[in-house]
């Protein structure tokens, strides 16, 4: 159980401070799981570890925390989700350049109050397009063609939910979404703060929920047949229904 708190600041190779690793095992809590080059994660080191992880045998489930695609408005023309991926890497190549508020402002004029479908079911989710104040913005923009890598390099052994179904394979590992807000104070005992513990939340929470029989329930939200269509090209955050 893998719970990864993103962000988007600086070059995808300079270490982050606000990237944080949490890792779960079956019979323990969450612990810090730490750079093994750096004082800090980078991007592109924090998707080496994870291909690395993915590519052992023992079964994963990884909460990415930032959007994993755009509000369907912004998806006309778009067959399915990795046609987006691919062609959101090309013009933007976050995975080589960082991003700013800036640029996605520049970029998307008049968009910020945009939500997808999973944003509007929750209290305070923020769009991918907001950039006033914290939000996920540039976390998403940053981490999107990482998605992408992964995907093009696990070849298979990953699926990404809901995009690829919405009940996951018991061979594959899974990777989704998530919010921490959703269950940040469950865990405040942990005594950990900030960008650490909503990665242990994340981590923590996907190993109790599969412990007590509940994690399946949220593999499937009560959409209907339409909403779910709509889901399949937008996402949808784990733990919202």
């Amino acid at each position: 159980y893998i719970g990864i708190d993103y962000s988007g600041r600086g070059k995808p190779t300079a270490g982050n401070p606000t990237i944080r690793v949490y890792e779960a095992g079956v019979g323990t809590e969450a612990l810090a799981v730490h750079s093994a080059v750096a004082r800090n994660w980078s991007r592109a080191e924090a998707a080496a570890w994870l291909l690395s992880r993915l590519r052992e045998n023992e079964r994963a489930i990884v909460g990415v925390d930032h959007a994993f695609s755009f509000p369907r408005i912004k998806l006309k023309g778009y067959a399915s989700w990795p046609r987006f991926l691919r062609v959101f890497r090309s013009k933007w190549q976050t995975d080589r350049k960082s991003v700013s508020k800036a640029a996605i402002s520049s970029a998307y004029p008049g968009c910020e109050r945009l939500l997808r479908l999973t944003e509007q079911w929750t209290s305070s989710a923020k769009g991918v397009f907001d950039c006033n104040g914290p939000g996920v913005a540039c976390s998403t923009f940053a981490g999107l063609p990482w998605l992408l890598h992964i995907r093009e390099q696990c070849r298979g052994r990953v699926f990404f939910w809901p995009f690829d179904g919405w009940e996951p394979p018991g061979d594959k590992h899974v990777i989704a979404e998530v919010y921490p807000s959703l269950f940040r104070n469950r865990y405040r005992h942990s005594g950990l703060k900030g960008d650490c513990l909503d990665a242990f939340s994340v981590a923590q929470w996907l190993k109790d929920m599969d412990a007590n029989g509940f994690l399946a329930r949220y593999f499937n939200p009560p959409l209907t047949a339409e909403q779910k269509d709509v889901a399949r090209l937008e996402g949808w955050i784990l733990g919202v229904a």
